[in-house]
C-alpha cells in the first residue's frame, strides 16, 4: 500500500554526486636505464563527467521491472568505464609508466595539480589539466619533459612555486584495512 501510494525506493534512479576529486596515483615503474615508453590509453587520468557517472549508473533502469538486480548491473558498469570518478586513489588501469628520474607520479583532477617525484626524493608540484597530464603521460620520457619543463620548454604542466605533499592511501593501508 505504502509503495502504491508513495513509490518503491527501488524504481528511483540512482543520485550520486561525484563531489571532490582527491588525490590519484599513477603508478611508475623504476628503471636503472633511461625508460622511452609510450601509452595510447591515457584517456584513464581524465574525470568522469557527472552526466556519465549518472548514466552509467542508471543505464538499466529503464529494464528495472524485469531485471532486479538492474542498480547492481549499473554499479559494476560504473567500476569498469576507463575514466576515474572521486571515490578513486589510483587509475582504473596501470598504464605501465617507467622512468629512471620520475619515481612517483599523484595527480588531483580537481585542483589541477600533479605532485611528482624525482629520484626518490622531494616532490615537485606543477600546475595540469587533465589534458595536460595526458600529454605529460604521451611524451615518451618522462624525465626528458621533466627537463623540458625546468627549461620552460615543456609542452604538458608548468612548474608552480608552492609545494604540495600527496595524500594518497598506501598500498599497504589498503590492503591492511580494505580501502577504508
Amino acid at each position: 500500500m505504502i509503495a502504491q501510494v508513495f513509490g518503491s525506493m527501488a524504481d528511483e534512479k540512482i543520485k550520486d554526486p561525484l563531489g571532490h576529486f582527491g588525490d590519484v596515483r599513477i603508478p611508475v615503474q623504476r628503471t636503472g636505464t633511461p625508460a622511452y615508453w609510450s601509452t595510447n590509453e591515457t584517456e584513464y587520468v581524465l574525470p568522469q563527467t557527472e552526466q556519465e557517472h549518472e548514466d552509467t549508473l542508471n543505464r538499466y533502469y529503464a529494464m528495472r521491472q524485469t531485471m532486479p538486480n538492474w542498480r547492481e548491473l549499473g554499479m559494476l558498469d560504473e567500476q569498469q568505464l576507463p575514466h576515474i570518478n572521486s571515490k578513486d586513489s589510483k587509475l582504473r588501469k596501470d598504464l605501465g609508466a617507467r622512468s629512471s628520474f620520475v619515481t612517483d607520479i599523484v595527480y588531483n583532477p580537481s585542483d589541477n595539480v600533479a605532485m611528482i617525484q624525482l629520484n626518490g626524493g622531494k616532490y615537485y608540484t606543477y600546475s595540469c589539466t587533465p589534458q595536460q597530464m595526458q600529454r605529460f603521460l604521451s611524451a615518451g620520457s618522462l624525465g626528458q619533459e621533466i627537463n623540458r619543463i625546468k627549461r620552460n620548454r615543456g609542452t604538458s604542466m608548468n612548474k608552480t612555486a608552492t609545494r604540495r605533499q600527496p595524500n594518497v592511501r598506501s598500498s599497504l593501508m589498503s590492503n591492511i584495512f580494505g580501502g577504508l
